[in-house]
């Protein structure tokens, strides 16, 4: 899949960034003006950290439990963590640098998907 960038003001579009062979089924900008930073989520169930310098450059990629599927996405005010609604319902928080799973957040008893997060 694929994710594109337009700027507003023309319609123009800006960027075309590369995500893999598999749909991409979420994406996250992060609030902070001073770093610009994208995270994709798709259906081979990773999540794509990307980062703005001359163009987008693929930082990292985030795997978790292979069974689960990442859908929506959160970035913490400071960038260190963004989280991920799960197929199973669960959110995963995960270290935005390394990868690392803070913690796994269990909602079986919950019908439906979230539509936003935040911290």
């Amino acid at each position: 899949g694929f994710v594109r960038i337009w700027r507003a003001e023309t319609g123009e579009q800006q960027h075309l960034i590369p995500c893999g062979s598999s749909k991409v089924r979420a994406v996250a900008f992060s609030s902070s003006e001073a770093e610009n930073v994208l995270a994709v989520g798709s259906l081979d169930r990773t999540v794509r950290v990307w980062e703005k310098t001359v163009g987008w450059k693929l930082a990292r990629t985030l795997h978790g439990n292979p069974s689960k599927l990442s859908l929506v996405f959160g970035f913490s005010p400071d960038l260190t963590m963004v989280a991920s609604q799960c197929f199973d319902g669960s959110v995963m928080v995960w270290e935005s640098q390394d990868g690392g799973i803070v913690r796994t957040i269990p909602f079986a008893d919950v019908k439906g998907w979230a539509l936003a997060m935040a911290f």
